[in-house]
């Protein structure tokens, strides 16, 4: 959906690091590689909202650039050169030596001489990796409402991390002002209708979803203890419950979109079609059958014993 999105020249917002993350892309061309990969020559004006003291406080950084949309499943199980390539996000951001800037640098530049400048804004990012920014709060959400969202097509989120529910009292809650944003919202559920490849795909993300909390790979802990696969997989399967039910209770509508079936057009009425199939783990797999029917036999096994015949939604 995000690669979709950005081809369309949407604007996206998503959640980092306690921080509201806006992408505004403007895309000037786009075409196919013989390959058949998407290509954009697009510029991207990228908005940082954080809170700092009592305020909203911004970092904006603007360029213009040429990509190709590939997808790399590049934390997976099932294509080990993948698993390799990235057991090093274990340690992402834990070594502030490995970056730029030094303490020094930090102070200097995040000052408010440099604000609005682009090395502002990579050393924003460079802190934001060691140092938990408070969260930007229930009523500086609610009275920045219209600056953050007003021109915002696609935000991206979950039912478990909600990054528009803020701390109110004792309970968390959604801001009325973006409350009411929300209801006049395309809100979408995705979801699988196809369970097997649903399943298969999700045992073979297990670590990049589990923040690589086990050393072992999936199938190592299958043998060793296939109540922990087991769980896993009841926790991923009822995302989007948890999604409906957060929606349900503040009255937001919603649909669902099946990633297997609906068309993204019919749903978004964007007007750059991208395949569904595009960001597809399936196409890493050709040549690691064996790896690949490890983990379809215990796919298989836990649709049997879940009794798993339909896509669980409310």
């Amino acid at each position: 959906m995000r690669y979709y999105a950005m081809y369309n020249g949407k604007t996206i917002m998503s959640s980092r690091h306690r921080c509201i993350d806006k992408q505004k892309y403007t895309v000037r061309n786009r075409g196919l590689t013989p390959n058949n990969l998407h290509w954009m020559d697009y510029d991207l004006h990228r908005i940082f909202y954080f809170k700092q003291g009592l305020r909203l406080s911004s970092c904006e950084y603007k360029y213009s650039t040429f990509t190709k949309l590939s997808f790399v499943a590049d934390d997976a199980y099932i294509n080990p050169d993948a698993v390799q390539k990235n057991m090093r996000m274990r340690n992402r951001g834990s070594n502030i030596l490995s970056y730029a800037f030094t303490e020094d640098d930090l102070k200097k530049y995040m000052s408010d001489e440099y604000k609005g400048t682009n090395i502002y804004f990579f050393a924003f990012l460079q802190q934001s990796e060691v140092k938990k920014w408070e969260p930007i709060g229930y009523t500086t959400l609610n009275i920045n409402s219209n600056k953050i969202f007003d021109d915002v097509d696609y935000i991206e989120t979950d039912g478990e991390y909600h990054f528009l529910l803020q701390q109110l009292d004792s309970d968390f809650s959604i801001p009325p002002h973006v409350l009411i944003k929300l209801k006049k919202a395309n809100n979408v559920i995705p979801y699988k209708s196809n369970i097997l490849d649903c399943i298969v795909k999700q045992i073979d993300s297990f670590s990049h979803h589990t923040l690589h909390k086990y050393e072992e790979t999936p199938t190592e802990i299958y043998k060793r203890n296939k109540n922990i696969i087991w769980d896993y997989l009841d926790h991923e399967r009822s995302e989007p419950v948890r999604i409906a039910k957060l929606l349900r209770k503040h009255n937001i509508p919603y649909r669902y979109f099946d990633l297997d079936t609906d068309s993204y057009k019919e749903c978004f009425g964007w007007e750059h079609e991208i395949d569904k199939e595009y960001t597809s783990y399936a196409p890493s797999w050709q040549g690691y059958e064996d790896r690949f029917n490890e983990v379809e036999n215990i796919a298989k096994e836990y649709i049997a014993l879940r009794k798993f015949t339909k896509p669980f939604l409310l």
